[in-house]
């Protein structure tokens, strides 16, 4: 990304300043901004760069201050107005424009330190003890029928999927790739993630030469840092920016080897009964009634490790929720999640460098690798 020119970087200054009023003075949240950008993808630089010319036009300050100002230069009252103008605008791109810086400015700021103490954020969970009663293992004996962690820590054998170091060297990152590379295969599968992983397990055990290729980034447990910058950029499409066109509706996808399954909160939901009889009657559905479905349900849960989140696990949010539909007479109960020795961080949309997730890249790659299939991580399909 080529730097911003003085014009642009001055809209970007009022903007951080009108969008985060709050910010530590000694905090250069539009140098943050910038680097943010710099890192990610140019398209996505290029696009904010026209849209800080588009805003910053004189044209924004004429309906604001009578004349034609440069938004940077507006009183900031003014810009106030003008933001919530654009925030409320009948026109779809002003909105758009609008959520666009928004959600720029505070992916950014609350990702920097100087954020954390403001709201509670008590840091990485691998560096420091378990400060509150849901975090950490639970007390209590080990068992295999739960997904979390008790004190003294289960020792529980590995699960047949268990990502090994062994394992790990075998997945080649894009950069190894040096000049042509022709590779062969009887099916090449495009993604690592809840669909491609399971395709690539089932049809290498099933004697077939497979590859797969993943657009992001294999990271080891080690790197997988619970800084929330530096894993939202390494995880996430577009670095957790992703969105409709609109920018009306965020798109939360993984972008790495395991997919979406790496970032998630591991909540296991089987498509309802009552879904599944609408695509069969509204369209014409063959084959995926809840009677066909459920044993291919049962065996992702075996495979996944799925079990109830124990009585004694959930956070006080939680509690209230269960306790209080209780009361109400209303249907509520615990979820099951894709857990082996959770240990409760918090951290599950950061990555989890407990291998505790049975995601794709614990449950499903690592059978694929040993039956024979090749990963590519950091390789684009076109």
């Amino acid at each position: 990304m080529l730097p911003l020119s003085p014009s642009r970087r001055a809209t970007l200054q009022a903007l951080c300043s009108r969008i985060v009023p709050t910010c530590p003075p000694e905090t250069d949240l539009r140098a943050a901004v910038e680097a943010r950008l710099a890192e990610g993808d140019p398209e996505v630089a290029r696009q904010v760069a026209a849209l800080l010319a588009l805003f910053g036009h004189p044209a924004a300050g004429l309906l604001f201050s009578g004349r034609p100002r440069r938004f940077a230069s507006l009183p900031p009252e003014a810009q106030d107005a003008c933001l919530r103008d654009w925030e409320t605008s009948r026109i779809p791109l002003r909105r758009t424009v609008f959520q666009a810086f928004r959600r720029l400015v505070l992916a950014t700021f609350y990702g920097l330190p100087e954020s954390h103490a403001g709201i509670g954020y008590l840091g990485p969970f691998h560096e420091r003890a378990a400060l509150h009663p849901w975090e950490g293992a639970l007390p209590g004996a080990p068992s295999d029928a739960e997904p979390v962690a008790r004190a003294p820590e289960p020792a529980l054998p590995p699960a047949p999927g268990t990502v090994t170091p062994a394992m790990r060297a075998v997945v080649v990152r894009g950069d190894a790739l040096a000049g042509e590379t022709r590779i062969r295969a009887d099916v090449c599968v495009v993604g690592t993630g809840a669909g491609g992983a399971v395709a690539a397990a089932r049809l290498a055990e099933a004697g077939h030469e497979v590859v797969v290729l993943e657009e992001g980034g294999f990271w080891t447990a080690e790197e997988l840092n619970e800084r929330e910058p530096d894993m939202v950029a390494r995880l996430y499409a577009d670095q957790g920016a992703r969105a409709t066109d609109d920018l009306a509706v965020s798109i939360v996808q993984g972008r790495t080897v395991g997919g979406s399954t790496a970032v998630n909160w591991l909540i296991m939901l089987p498509t309802p009964e009552w879904v599944l009889d609408e695509w069969a009657r509204e369209h014409g559905t063959e084959g995926m009634r809840a009677a066909d479905l459920a044993p291919v349900f049962a065996r992702v849960e075996a495979e996944t490790h799925t079990r109830c989140v124990p009585d004694d696990a959930h956070n006080p949010s939680n509690r209230i929720l269960l306790d209080g539909a209780a009361r109400l007479g209303w249907s509520a109960r615990a979820a099951r999640i894709n857990a082996r020795g959770c240990v409760r961080s918090g951290m599950c949309g950061l990555g989890c460098r407990y291998d505790a997730r049975q995601g794709a890249a614990v449950a499903y790659l690592p059978r694929a690798l040993a039956a024979g299939a090749r990963v590519y991580a950091d390789v684009r399909v076109d």
